[in-house]
């Protein structure tokens, strides 16, 4: 399997949950934070995570620097810990992880992680990654779930919007399910909605659906889900 890379900082495709004064001995002087690393589809931590960390710190009107970098290693439950002492004087924390067989999920077109928040101030960040092989799996439930969104307003029928509401992540999932398992996944999941919204469809409807470059044509529709038949 090939060694993936991902790199973010602070703020970027994760959510920031850092232990307060977690002290590791009785003898010690120095506090520590901890950051954890998290499997998006399990939510259980991964462990033997390599961890860079880099300590950015701001030029006056001349953007950031890196100052330092250390490396950590995730344990059994995904926690790898920091001492706040190196923390001391950074404007953010970055992170580069190293696993095999795991990618960023941050870095991840349609994963669900949010988007970067900015600036925050300087913790051990917290990190989603996903294995390779359930990539495609986590993408096709993103879509799925942006497709299976309740529309509030405008009241009333709307069968066109409608339509197109579930055609749009159906045509980037279409493209994303190459395994024969995320194809049945997709026939499963999309081919019975797509048929009674296309019914509900007027003449005018169905030809205003040629001004659409980001759905998959009827007819690709129809080849689809009938081959899952």
């Amino acid at each position: 399997m090939t060694k993936r890379v991902a790199r973010w900082g602070v703020g970027v495709a994760l959510a920031i949950a850092v232990s307060a004064a977690v002290v590791v001995s009785k003898n010690s002087v120095d506090e520590y934070g901890s950051g954890k690393i998290i499997d998006l589809m399990t939510k259980a931590g991964i462990a033997g995570v390599d961890v860079q960390l880099e300590c950015i710190r701001n030029k006056f009107l001349e953007g950031t620097e890196v100052a330092k970098t250390m490396h950590a290693t995730s344990a059994e439950d995904g926690r790898y810990v920091v001492a706040s002492s190196w923390m001391k004087g950074c404007a953010y924390i970055g992170a580069t992880v190293t696993k095999a067989g795991y990618e960023n999920a941050g870095l991840l077109e349609h994963s669900g992680v949010p988007a970067a928040m900015g600036f925050n101030p300087a913790h051990a960040p917290d990190a989603w990654m996903v294995r390779h092989k359930d990539v495609h799996r986590l993408q096709l439930q993103r879509l799925f779930d942006d497709s299976s969104g309740v529309r509030k307003w405008p009241k009333g029928p709307l069968p066109l919007q409608d339509y197109i509401l579930v055609n749009a992540p159906f045509f980037k999932s279409f493209r994303i399910a190459s395994e024969p398992e995320d194809r049945r996944w997709l026939q499963e999941h999309y081919c019975d909605r797509l048929s009674h919204l296309w019914d509900a469809l007027g003449v005018d409807d169905r030809a205003a659906l040629a001004k659409y470059p980001d759905i998959v044509d009827h007819e690709q529709v129809l080849q689809f889900c009938g081959a899952g038949k």
